[in-house]
C-alpha cells in the first residue's frame, strides 16, 4: 500500500479524493536549461577535449552528472503533490531522493487563505503561491500552483461550509 493510499485511510474511511494538482510544469524550465547548458560547454569545447585520452572519461563523467541532476529534479517535480480530499489537504514533498514529508491540513484549521502571482513568467504562464494561515498560527505555503486563484476559492467555499456547522 503507498503512503498515499495510507495518509487517505486514516482518519475516515468515507474520505474521498476530490483532486490531485502538482507544482506547475514551468518549474522544470530552469533545470532544464541548465542541463543543456552544462552538456552544450563540453559539446563546444569538443575539439579540444579530444587531444587528450582522459577527457572522453571526464566528459562521460560529467555528463553522468548532468543527468543525475536533471533526474533530481524531474523525480522532485513529479513527487510534489498536493491532494484535495472532502476533509482535508494532504502536501507531499520530495526534498531529495532519500527523502520524502508529508504534512496535512485539515479545512477546519484553515484561518486565511491568500493568493501570490508574482514576476512575469508566473504572470504569463498563469501559476503562482497561495499562502493558507492557520487558526492556531502558523502558515504553508502551496507553491507554484497552476491557476492559485481556482484552488483559492475552492478553499474559501470549504471554509464557509465547515464554519457553518
Amino acid at each position: 500500500m503507498s503512503e498515499e493510499e495510507k495518509l487517505q485511510e486514516e482518519p475516515n474511511q468515507e474520505e474521498k479524493e476530490l483532486f490531485k494538482i502538482r507544482k506547475t510544469y514551468v518549474r522544470l524550465f530552469w533545470p532544464l536549461a541548465l542541463a543543456a547548458l552544462y552538456v552544450a560547454i563540453p559539446l563546444l569545447l569538443v575539439q579540444i577535449l579530444l587531444q587528450y585520452s582522459f577527457s572522453r572519461i571526464i566528459f562521460f563523467v560529467w555528463l553522468g552528472l548532468v543527468l543525475l541532476f536533471l533526474a533530481k529534479e524531474i523525480i522532485k517535480w513529479f513527487f510534489d503533490l498536493y491532494i484535495f480530499t472532502d476533509q482535508r489537504i494532504i502536501i507531499a514533498q520530495k526534498s531529495n531522493f532519500f527523502k520524502r514529508e508529508l504534512a496535512e491540513i485539515y479545512y477546519a484549521e484553515v484561518g486565511g487563505i491568500k493568493t501570490e502571482i508574482q514576476g512575469m513568467i508566473a504572470t504569463l504562464f498563469h501559476f503562482g503561491n497561495i499562502e493558507i494561515e492557520l487558526k492556531e498560527g502558523g502558515k504553508i505555503v502551496l507553491e507554484d500552483i497552476a491557476h492559485p486563484e481556482e484552488i483559492q476559492s475552492f478553499l474559501q467555499e470549504k471554509k464557509v461550509k465547515i464554519n457553518k456547522f
